[in-house]
């Protein structure tokens, strides 16, 4: 897949919320090195989620929905942040 991505030009993007979504332990840790060494690797853009995700969920602000583990409204802003920052360091 790497190779069509980079052959076709295409931009592809792993977004990495591992940190955030389980305790941070050695698996954990493993597979978000995984993901950056892959994307490097590979060329693909990365953007550690986690980070920003945490930090939020650190000054009390939740982050997903009480019954659900996705996303919620200040989940998904700081997603979009995340993307609209990465595609504008991308592009300029």
């Amino acid at each position: 897949m790497g190779k069509l991505v980079n052959k076709n030009k295409s931009d592809f993007i792993i977004i990495d919320s591992f940190k955030f979504h389980n305790d941070f332990s050695p698996p954990i840790d493993f597979a978000s090195n995984w993901l950056k060494n892959l994307s490097d690797y590979s060329k693909f853009g990365y953007i550690p989620l986690y980070n920003p995700l945490n930090e939020a969920k650190n000054r009390g602000i939740p982050m997903v929905w009480k019954y659900d583990a996705h996303l919620n409204e200040h989940g998904n802003e700081i997603f979009a942040n995340s993307m609209f920052k990465y595609l504008k360091n991308k592009l300029t």
